[in-house]
């Protein structure tokens, strides 16, 4: 499971997160600011996943947020469910040409749960912008932010719980039902 998958979602929640303890919502922005508090231009996305040069920044920055990319075995994983795709045309409502295609799924066979680090570095890094980033883990942790693909179906949910610093801060899910 590539970490980048994962940061990517993490980073666009982050972002949510922040903008709603700085009072900055979508629906009561104009583009110009609404340019400024999404993607990189979001401070907390800035400082914690960092910045690449380009246009914009002149200074790339490396991020503080440090995610492994997690690699199961073929004892590990079993592969024999297959998920049929579709894309459908919008104007015609059938399936465009093409857009067929199934692909098997990796599962889980013996294990019930993977273990996913994520290293922090809070060095100079505000109160707000942690925050931010700790309720998008404990939304991980609740099952509130999917990941991975064909999530609508139920696919890529996770649960779990949040250990911060060797104490437990939010408790498993799963272990309720």
């Amino acid at each position: 499971i590539p970490a980048s998958s994962i940061k990517g979602a993490i980073s666009h929640r982050t972002c949510f997160h922040f903008n709603k303890t700085q009072k900055v919502f979508a629906d009561k922005l104009d583009a110009i600011l609404h340019k400024d508090n999404v993607g990189k231009n979001n401070l907390a996305v800035a400082l914690l996943f960092g910045v690449g040069a380009g246009e914009e920044t002149k200074e790339p920055s490396r991020g503080k947020v440090i995610i492994n990319d997690l690699y199961l075995n073929e004892e590990e994983i079993r592969n024999d469910k297959i998920l049929n795709h579709v894309a459908i045309d919008r104007f015609t409502g059938g399936a465009l040409d093409g857009a067929l295609f199934s692909e098997r799924v990796s599962q889980l066979k013996n294990k019930k749960s993977i273990e996913l680090n994520i290293w922090v570095e809070q060095n100079k890094i505000e109160k707000e912008v942690l925050g931010a980033f700790e309720k998008t883990l404990e939304d991980i942790c609740k099952g509130l932010l999917p990941l991975g693909g064909m999530t609508t179906k139920g696919h890529g949910i996770f649960t779990g719980k949040l250990i911060k610093n060797k104490t437990e801060i939010l408790f498993d899910y799963d272990d309720e039902n």
